[in-house]
């Protein structure tokens, strides 16, 4: 007789369940809270979410609860599950090393400041005769995640991170410096819709963040020590403050240009490598290719004919247009 408790006995419900219960609970609430304004959107519930809540450059300042509750917003049941897909690990391993609170707190602080710069950006734009930006809306988590991307890898007690390698799209990898960078591109690329300033802003915030220009409005560990007290600390998954965000070492502008420089220029080598070997397993071998087009080459790939000569070398609700911050 089977046993019913088998791991191929039991239902995606359990499974789910067991996966969300296992989540830190800063980082779970977000997600549910994401989730239940989603459903909220989508069936008409409440048909003005979008409108009342949306990122508006034009109207942040003087509605300034848009410049928090846009990234709670997703409209397109892609849009939420791309952003909660990049949102839950990235927030689970900060509130895992900083605590629910501090998690709750950083969330709050890179919404507003990556807003405000997005505000700032936007009226440049305008002054200097574009004004689309400042007059479209936007929506979605993908600003915060930016940020929480750059911090992971440039404010982090791992040195090393900056070094590693990440899949960009599950298709190849790059190094982690340029990876906001390329992963900003790459979606602007394959879905033109997003918000490329509202990606751009989170990105630039994070980069400040790891400066530690904006260590000042951290809030101070004594208040999260106090706020931790509160009946949530009660809840499962809570995580206690061992330590805060400001006191993890800054990156500095020479460290975090050096890896990115580094990052830059180790992934144009392997994308001319890659083209190279694309074009030798299409073409065949070229008699006039270069050696050191080939070092990155796996070690099974045929070796290039070198001659012996060769040398070696719009919502009717707004008057502009509307964007996700998707991705």
């Amino acid at each position: 007789m089977p046993n019913s408790a088998s791991p191929a006995n039991v239902s995606l419900s359990t499974r789910f369940h067991t996966w969300l219960s296992a989540v830190p609970l800063a980082t779970r609430a977000v997600l549910l809270v994401c989730t239940a304004v989603f459903v909220l959107a989508a069936t008409g519930a409440v048909p003005q979410i979008v409108q009342h809540g949306a990122a508006a450059p034009y109207r942040d300042l003087t509605q300034p609860w848009r410049l928090f509750t846009h990234m709670l917003i997703h409209e397109q049941l892609w849009h939420i599950v791309l952003n909660m897909m990049t949102f839950v690990p990235l927030a689970a391993a900060s509130e895992r090393a900083h605590g629910s609170i501090a998690l709750v707190l950083l969330l709050l602080e890179l919404s507003l400041l990556g807003e405000l710069v997005h505000v700032a950006i936007a009226a440049l734009l305008l002054a200097a005769g574009f004004p689309a930006a400042y007059y479209t809306t936007s929506i979605g988590m993908s600003g915060v995640i930016f940020s929480l991307l750059v911090i992971s890898i440039h404010r982090t007690a791992n040195a090393s991170a900056a070094n590693e390698q990440r899949s960009l799209c599950a298709i190849f990898t790059v190094p982690s410096s340029v990876y906001p960078w390329a992963l900003l591109l790459v979606i602007q690329a394959f879905i033109p819709s997003v918000s490329f300033l509202g990606h751009l802003s989170g990105i630039l915030v994070g980069y400040l963040f790891c400066l530690g220009l904006f260590d000042l409005i951290v809030t101070p560990q004594s208040i999260v020590s106090r706020l931790e007290g509160s009946v949530l600390s009660q809840r499962g998954g809570f995580v206690a403050s061992s330590s805060s965000i400001a006191s993890v070492p800054r990156s500095s502008p020479s460290s975090i240009l050096h890896a990115f420089r580094n990052g830059l220029s180790e992934t144009w080598a392997s994308f001319r490598g890659g083209l190279q070997h694309l074009r030798n397993r299409l073409f065949g071998s070229s008699p006039h290719a270069h050696g050191p087009a080939y070092s990155n080459l796996p070690s099974n790939a045929p070796e290039p004919d070198v001659e012996a000569g060769a040398s070696e070398s719009g919502d009717k609700r707004f008057p502009g247009t509307g964007h996700r911050l998707g991705g």
